[in-house]
């Protein structure tokens, strides 16, 4: 995982509509990097960051929002990294799942992640739900956060877009450990 000489997150916050642009570039520049020969080129390919953008934006905009997202900002102001978190109704052997942890490459490493992780798992907390997922591609090297988070690996499975992932789950311990 590199490890970047420029600017340091320094702030974790909720999303804001506004940040849809920023939100997208961060997903699909971090998708490119990250998965390459992970999943299919194709599908790595088709990441469009205007369909990005446009589903974030109206997401944003919702009547309530998706607070359970918070976007890491960099000293020079643009946003480097997002992390968002569901309670899905169809999962009953957990209660909230952490759908998506993207930081840009060059934050990686310095604590983006973690910060991001964090946000989320005190969000949860305050919900009270417990415990949380996160499905990982087997190729991803964020692994290692993951376990340093208390991360524990479960069942892998073929996912929708040609990799195969693991389940990993917190747990009620892990969760709080995050939170702080």
């Amino acid at each position: 995982m590199p490890v970047a000489d420029g600017p340091a997150v320094t702030a974790v916050r909720e999303t804001r509509p506004d940040d849809a642009v920023d939100i997208a570039r961060v997903v699909v520049r971090t998708w490119r990097t990250t998965y390459l020969g992970v999943v299919p080129d194709d599908y790595l390919a088709a990441k469009a960051q205007e369909d990005i953008a446009a589903f974030w934006r109206e997401l944003l905009s919702g009547e309530d929002g998706e607070r359970a997202a918070r976007v890491a900002v960099s000293d020079d102001g643009p946003v480097v990294g997002i992390a968002g978190a569901v309670v899905p109704a169809d999962q009953p052997s957990y209660a909230s799942e952490l759908r998506l942890l993207y930081v840009l490459n060059d934050h990686q490493g310095r604590g983006a992640g973690r910060q991001l992780v964090r946000a989320i798992a005190g969000r949860l907390v305050e919900r009270g739900t417990s415990p949380m997922v996160l499905w990982v591609f087997a190729g991803n090297s964020a692994r290692r956060c993951y376990e340093a988070l208390g991360g524990r690996c479960g069942r892998p499975s073929s996912t929708g877009s040609g990799g195969r992932s693991t389940r990993w789950s917190s747990g009620g311990q892990a969760r709080q450990r995050c939170a702080r």
